[in-house]
Protein backbone atom coordinates (compact mmCIF):
# COMPACT_ATOMS: atom_id res chain seq x y z
CA UNK A 1 0.00 0.00 0.00
CA UNK A 2 2.67 2.81 0.91
CA UNK A 3 4.45 2.18 -2.26
CA UNK A 4 1.12 2.99 -4.48
CA UNK A 5 0.71 5.74 -2.26
CA UNK A 6 4.55 7.17 -3.25
CA UNK A 7 3.31 6.27 -6.82
CA UNK A 8 0.26 8.08 -6.49
CA UNK A 9 1.84 11.37 -4.82
CA UNK A 10 4.86 11.17 -7.37
CA UNK A 11 3.30 10.64 -10.39
CA UNK A 12 2.17 13.27 -11.77
CA UNK A 13 4.90 15.52 -11.32
CA UNK A 14 8.01 12.87 -12.36
CA UNK A 15 7.75 12.68 -15.65
CA UNK A 16 8.56 13.98 -18.98
CA UNK A 17 6.20 15.98 -19.98
CA UNK A 18 5.72 17.99 -16.35
CA UNK A 19 9.10 18.54 -16.44
CA UNK A 20 8.99 20.03 -20.03
CA UNK A 21 6.14 22.26 -19.55
CA UNK A 22 7.63 23.54 -16.42
CA UNK A 23 11.02 24.95 -18.06
CA UNK A 24 9.13 25.76 -20.56
CA UNK A 25 6.91 28.34 -18.05
CA UNK A 26 10.11 29.50 -16.21
CA UNK A 27 12.01 30.88 -19.11
CA UNK A 28 14.06 28.24 -20.36
CA UNK A 29 15.72 27.73 -16.82
CA UNK A 30 16.51 24.37 -14.82
CA UNK A 31 16.31 25.52 -11.40
CA UNK A 32 12.39 25.54 -10.75
CA UNK A 33 11.94 22.29 -12.71
CA UNK A 34 14.30 20.43 -10.67
CA UNK A 35 13.45 21.41 -7.39
CA UNK A 36 10.20 21.05 -8.38
CA UNK A 37 11.15 16.79 -9.39
CA UNK A 38 13.14 16.82 -6.33
CA UNK A 39 10.51 17.97 -3.68
CA UNK A 40 7.85 15.34 -5.32
CA UNK A 41 10.48 12.83 -4.61
CA UNK A 42 11.40 13.72 -1.08
CA UNK A 43 7.43 14.15 -0.37
CA UNK A 44 6.53 11.08 -1.79
CA UNK A 45 9.13 8.82 -0.02
CA UNK A 46 8.69 10.57 3.53
CA UNK A 47 4.83 10.33 3.45
CA UNK A 48 5.14 6.31 1.41
CA UNK A 49 7.42 5.72 4.62
CA UNK A 50 5.28 7.33 7.37
CA UNK A 51 2.26 5.38 5.89
CA UNK A 52 4.38 2.00 6.22
CA UNK A 53 5.63 2.46 9.49
CA UNK A 54 3.39 5.12 11.28
CA UNK A 55 -0.47 4.21 9.85
CA UNK A 56 -2.05 1.43 11.75
CA UNK A 57 -5.64 0.58 10.45
CA UNK A 58 -7.66 -0.35 7.45
CA UNK A 59 -6.65 1.42 4.10
CA UNK A 60 -9.03 0.61 1.90
CA UNK A 61 -12.92 1.36 1.81
CA UNK A 62 -14.92 -2.04 1.98
CA UNK A 63 -16.41 -2.09 -1.71
CA UNK A 64 -12.55 -1.37 -2.81
CA UNK A 65 -10.86 -4.12 -0.94
CA UNK A 66 -13.82 -6.33 -1.95
CA UNK A 67 -13.55 -5.36 -5.69
CA UNK A 68 -9.41 -6.27 -5.08
CA UNK A 69 -9.63 -8.98 -3.44
CA UNK A 70 -12.47 -10.48 -6.03
CA UNK A 71 -9.81 -9.31 -9.07
CA UNK A 72 -7.19 -11.41 -7.27
CA UNK A 73 -8.88 -14.12 -6.76
CA UNK A 74 -10.27 -14.34 -10.34
CA UNK A 75 -6.46 -13.70 -11.80
CA UNK A 76 -5.27 -16.68 -9.68
CA UNK A 77 -8.22 -18.97 -11.10
CA UNK A 78 -7.54 -18.02 -14.57
CA UNK A 79 -3.69 -18.55 -14.00
CA UNK A 80 -4.40 -22.26 -12.42
CA UNK A 81 -7.00 -23.72 -14.06
CA UNK A 82 -7.55 -22.02 -17.77
CA UNK A 83 -5.03 -21.40 -20.74
CA UNK A 84 -3.67 -17.62 -21.02
CA UNK A 85 -7.29 -15.52 -22.74
CA UNK A 86 -7.06 -14.37 -25.72
CA UNK A 87 -5.60 -10.94 -26.76
CA UNK A 88 -9.06 -9.23 -27.81
CA UNK A 89 -10.27 -11.03 -24.71
CA UNK A 90 -7.60 -9.01 -22.40
CA UNK A 91 -8.71 -5.78 -24.63
CA UNK A 92 -12.31 -6.13 -23.89
CA UNK A 93 -11.40 -6.98 -20.01
CA UNK A 94 -9.63 -3.44 -20.05
CA UNK A 95 -12.06 -1.55 -21.42
CA UNK A 96 -14.48 -2.91 -19.41
CA UNK A 97 -12.22 -1.76 -16.31
CA UNK A 98 -11.50 1.96 -17.96
CA UNK A 99 -15.49 2.45 -17.89
CA UNK A 100 -15.99 1.32 -14.44
CA UNK A 101 -13.09 3.36 -13.24
CA UNK A 102 -14.30 6.42 -15.88
CA UNK A 103 -17.68 6.37 -14.08
CA UNK A 104 -16.15 5.75 -10.59
CA UNK A 105 -14.06 8.62 -10.57
CA UNK A 106 -15.15 11.12 -13.55
CA UNK A 107 -18.01 12.25 -10.87
CA UNK A 108 -15.26 13.43 -8.29
CA UNK A 109 -13.68 15.24 -11.47
CA UNK A 110 -16.12 17.16 -12.22
CA UNK A 111 -17.14 18.25 -9.03
CA UNK A 112 -13.17 18.95 -7.84
CA UNK A 113 -13.62 21.31 -11.25
CA UNK A 114 -16.61 23.01 -10.25
CA UNK A 115 -15.22 24.29 -6.94
CA UNK A 116 -12.05 25.01 -8.62
CA UNK A 117 -13.39 27.10 -11.23
CA UNK A 118 -15.63 29.42 -9.29
CA UNK A 119 -12.27 30.11 -6.30
CA UNK A 120 -10.39 31.17 -9.94
CA UNK A 121 -13.63 33.36 -10.25
CA UNK A 122 -14.23 35.32 -6.84
CA UNK A 123 -10.88 35.14 -5.14
CA UNK A 124 -8.79 38.60 -5.88
CA UNK A 125 -5.11 38.17 -6.89
CA UNK A 126 -4.67 41.16 -4.64
CA UNK A 127 -5.98 39.46 -2.11
CA UNK A 128 -3.73 36.50 -1.81
CA UNK A 129 -0.55 38.84 -2.48
CA UNK A 130 -1.57 40.64 1.17
CA UNK A 131 -1.07 37.76 2.63
CA UNK A 132 2.41 36.56 1.06
CA UNK A 133 4.41 39.15 3.65
CA UNK A 134 7.05 36.45 4.54
CA UNK A 135 8.20 33.35 3.79
CA UNK A 136 6.17 30.82 5.88
CA UNK A 137 2.80 32.69 4.85
CA UNK A 138 3.62 32.70 1.38
CA UNK A 139 4.18 29.08 1.45
CA UNK A 140 0.97 28.71 3.50
CA UNK A 141 -1.00 30.84 1.07
CA UNK A 142 0.27 29.15 -2.25
CA UNK A 143 -0.69 25.63 -0.57
CA UNK A 144 -4.17 26.45 -0.19
CA UNK A 145 -4.11 28.51 -3.53
CA UNK A 146 -2.82 24.81 -4.98
CA UNK A 147 -5.27 22.97 -2.96
CA UNK A 148 -8.60 25.45 -4.02
CA UNK A 149 -7.31 25.66 -7.91
CA UNK A 150 -6.69 22.19 -8.69
CA UNK A 151 -5.10 22.34 -11.88
CA UNK A 152 -3.67 20.16 -14.11
CA UNK A 153 0.40 19.53 -13.76
CA UNK A 154 1.02 20.28 -17.39
CA UNK A 155 -0.86 23.62 -17.09
CA UNK A 156 0.12 25.13 -13.34
CA UNK A 157 3.42 25.95 -13.88
CA UNK A 158 2.30 28.83 -16.01
CA UNK A 159 0.18 29.85 -13.53
CA UNK A 160 2.97 29.51 -10.72
CA UNK A 161 4.90 31.80 -12.91
CA UNK A 162 2.81 34.29 -12.93
CA UNK A 163 2.95 34.74 -8.98
CA UNK A 164 7.18 34.91 -9.32
CA UNK A 165 6.00 39.17 -8.93
CA UNK A 166 4.09 38.27 -5.64
CA UNK A 167 6.01 35.64 -4.05
CA UNK A 168 9.41 34.10 -3.30
CA UNK A 169 10.69 31.28 -4.83
CA UNK A 170 10.06 28.85 -1.85
CA UNK A 171 6.38 29.19 -1.80
CA UNK A 172 6.41 29.04 -6.37
CA UNK A 173 7.79 25.34 -5.80
CA UNK A 174 5.61 24.35 -2.83
CA UNK A 175 2.33 25.45 -4.98
CA UNK A 176 3.84 23.14 -7.99
CA UNK A 177 4.65 20.04 -5.58
CA UNK A 178 1.96 20.42 -3.72
CA UNK A 179 -0.95 21.00 -6.30
CA UNK A 180 -0.34 18.06 -7.91
CA UNK A 181 -0.54 15.79 -5.06
CA UNK A 182 -2.72 17.17 -3.07
CA UNK A 183 -6.17 19.19 -4.63
CA UNK A 184 -9.86 18.94 -4.38
CA UNK A 185 -10.77 16.40 -7.06
CA UNK A 186 -7.44 13.99 -5.53
CA UNK A 187 -9.29 14.44 -2.05
CA UNK A 188 -12.32 13.36 -3.09
CA UNK A 189 -11.22 10.50 -5.22
CA UNK A 190 -9.00 9.52 -1.89
CA UNK A 191 -11.86 9.43 0.12
CA UNK A 192 -13.54 7.14 -2.65
CA UNK A 193 -11.08 4.54 -2.34
CA UNK A 194 -9.11 5.17 0.97
CA UNK A 195 -10.15 5.23 4.67
CA UNK A 196 -10.93 8.63 5.41
CA UNK A 197 -9.00 8.20 8.98
CA UNK A 198 -5.84 7.34 6.12
CA UNK A 199 -6.77 10.26 3.76
CA UNK A 200 -6.88 12.55 6.59
CA UNK A 201 -2.78 10.96 7.57
CA UNK A 202 -1.93 11.70 3.86
CA UNK A 203 -2.94 14.93 3.50
CA UNK A 204 -1.26 15.88 6.91
CA UNK A 205 2.34 14.12 5.81
CA UNK A 206 2.29 15.54 2.50
CA UNK A 207 1.25 19.29 3.61
CA UNK A 208 3.78 19.31 6.56
CA UNK A 209 6.50 17.44 4.32
CA UNK A 210 5.78 20.34 1.28
CA UNK A 211 6.07 23.08 3.95
CA UNK A 212 8.92 21.92 5.41
CA UNK A 213 10.95 20.94 2.13
CA UNK A 214 10.31 24.75 0.94
CA UNK A 215 11.16 26.57 4.16
CA UNK A 216 14.47 24.94 3.27
CA UNK A 217 15.34 26.33 -0.13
Amino acid sequence: MHTGIAFMLTAPIVNPIVFLSTYIAFGNTWEIPLLRVAGSLVVSIVVGTLVAYCYKGEALQHFVAKKTAATHHDHAHCTHTHAEPHFWVKVWHSLQHSIDEFFAVGKFLVFGALLAAAMQVYVKTSVLSALGDNKLTAILVMIVLAFVLSLCSEADAFIAASFRGLFPQSAIVAFLVFGPMIDVKNILMMMNAFKVKLTLFIVSATTVTTILFALFI
